[in-house]
């Protein structure tokens, strides 16, 4: 096994599936057990790049130039296992560690997308599109487009979450998907 440090944005910018094998636990991550944890986490290095980059302008440099002041955050392992490519041509791994993080990043960036939507923010909307979907050109079947693929029984849930579709008729419709 070859390890590798990436950063999660490398990551996520590959045109790569990444899918949860089925002997992979369940999704459990909860608000209290997890979700507030990484929100704060998320929140304190937004605070710390906000004071960097304050900084930065303050002293006359642009703002990005106080980005390096704040460094990487660890947000823990990832451990994937290629494989063959499925559907037209896209690398493909399994996700053997980090499973519940890897999740978390996309429900939470498709949760951004959502917002960028909202407001109209195209361009942005169109980055973070790329970071949890797959060119439709680069894939044999609708379902491929994600990027994360989860275990059999949480892909139904996975469609309607991740996708662009509006929910069915029976639940109520979130602001975010009436705009788009």
């Amino acid at each position: 096994m070859h390890a590798v440090d990436e950063e999660l944005g490398a990551i996520l910018s590959r045109e790569r599936r990444h899918l949860i094998p089925t002997y992979q636990r369940d999704y459990e991550w909860t608000e209290e057990g997890q979700w507030q944890l990484l929100m704060d986490d998320v929140l304190d290095v937004a605070e710390r790049l906000t004071r960097a980059r304050a900084n930065a302008v303050a002293s006359g440099r642009a703002a990005s130039s106080g980005d390096p002041a704040v460094g990487p955050h660890f947000l823990g392992a990832i451990v994937l296992e290629g494989l063959p490519p499925r559907g037209a041509h896209v690398a493909t791994c399994a996700v053997i560690d980090g499973q519940q993080r890897l999740t978390t990043v996309y429900l939470l960036l498709r949760g951004l997308l959502d917002v960028l939507i909202v407001h109209a923010l195209e361009g942005r909307a169109k980055q973070v599109r790329k970071m949890i979907l797959i060119r439709e050109d680069d894939v044999a079947e609708p379902d491929e487009v994600f990027k994360l693929w989860p275990r059999r029984r949480d892909r139904d849930e996975w469609i309607a979450v991740m996708g662009d579709d509006p929910p069915p008729s029976d639940h109520p419709p979130s602001p975010s998907r009436t705009a788009a």
